[in-house]
């Protein structure tokens, strides 16, 4: 819509702004030691592609850490979801790629969440200014993001997550076993067949 666009674009020259003259290697300084997807202990992740999906009951949701902070709730249980389509977004308000997903998030967030979708959104910052959790959450405010963020800075949820970039989701079912999982922009079409099919909606 003209609004969305509009905010976006808002954002996005806030961003230069705020974000202007960073480099970054794609993952936060703090994880580039990190073992991979391939290489983490618990085998969370592994097989990753661009876009996938999971082999049945293959992967069980991790929970949350306990001192996590979060905005827009005081906390968040990942097993007291159960019984709910969950969908965890990585994201970074510094990263233009993340920018450019939240109008999916958005609607399917609108569209969905009566009927039992619940989103959640892991803001790992790449960059020092996404590093402030001040900032993140003037970032959640001003983005109008109605779902729950966790705050990420030391990538206790990243390093859990096994996970390699920004955005990436992953699909959890109401049983709280992975349903699929992407990295980068796009499958947005693939993503909300998937949901769909998990809540058992049909919309076009």
């Amino acid at each position: 819509t003209p609004a969305t666009r509009k905010g976006l674009r808002n954002e996005l020259l806030l961003r230069r702004g705020l974000c202007s003259g960073l480099k970054g290697t794609g993952v936060p300084h703090r994880a580039r030691e990190l073992p991979t997807t391939r290489q983490n202990a618990k085998g969370f992740g592994a097989s990753v592609a661009r876009w996938m999906r999971a082999e049945k009951q293959s992967i069980a949701a991790p929970p949350f850490p306990r001192k996590l902070p979060w905005v827009n709730v005081a906390t968040l249980r990942m097993d007291q979801q159960r019984g709910k389509a969950v969908l965890v977004e990585f994201w970074d308000f510094c990263r233009v790629n993340s920018l450019r997903t939240l109008p999916y998030l958005k609607a399917w967030h609108e569209r969905y969440a009566d009927a039992g979708l619940r989103i959640i959104g892991v803001h790992t910052g790449g960059f020092p200014p996404a590093r402030i959790e001040t900032n993140v959450r003037r970032a959640v405010e001003r983005l109008r993001i109605p779902w729950p963020v966790a705050i990420d800075t030391d990538l206790q949820v990243w390093h859990i997550y096994g996970n390699q970039g920004w955005p990436a989701r992953y699909l959890w079912a109401p049983d709280q076993t992975l349903y699929s999982m992407h990295y980068g922009e796009g499958a947005y079409q693939e993503t909300e067949r998937e949901i769909q099919q998990l809540l058992g909606v049909e919309r076009e």
